[in-house]
């Protein structure tokens, strides 16, 4: 696994040298949050195998976080943006300070981890 994230730095550091510091800085931080973030997003889908709202409202349960819910049509859409709450919820408990697009960046990275294995 480490590799991976030495190779996605490298990339990263690469495509970056033409934006500003603070961009990479950014970037490089949420790299480092992706070993946090892909057991949660490893619960969150084992408990979601169908991704259904009830699945959805359970995991939010069980991981005691609110979930805004709004009227309207829930689709596959709706019930990935309420699990990338759950998500970003969750890791916020130990890293409040943190930016909520850091904090996203790096679910968004460890779904992909999640997922390609």
């Amino acid at each position: 696994m480490k590799s991976f994230f030495d190779k996605l730095v490298t990339k990263l550091r690469s495509l970056l040298g033409r934006f500003p510091k603070r961009s990479e800085e950014a970037l490089l931080m949420a790299v480092e949050l992706v070993p946090l973030a892909i057991p949660v997003v490893e619960q969150i889908a084992k408990w979601t195998p169908n991704r259904t709202l009830e699945e959805v409202l359970a995991v939010a349960k069980r991981m005691e976080v609110e979930v805004p819910l709004k009227t309207g049509e829930i689709n596959r859409e709706t019930l990935g943006s309420m699990l990338l709450w759950i998500a970003t919820k969750v890791i916020r408990r130990r890293y409040p300070e943190l930016p909520t697009y850091l904090i996203q960046t790096a679910v968004q990275m460890a779904l992909t981890v999640v997922r390609t294995r």
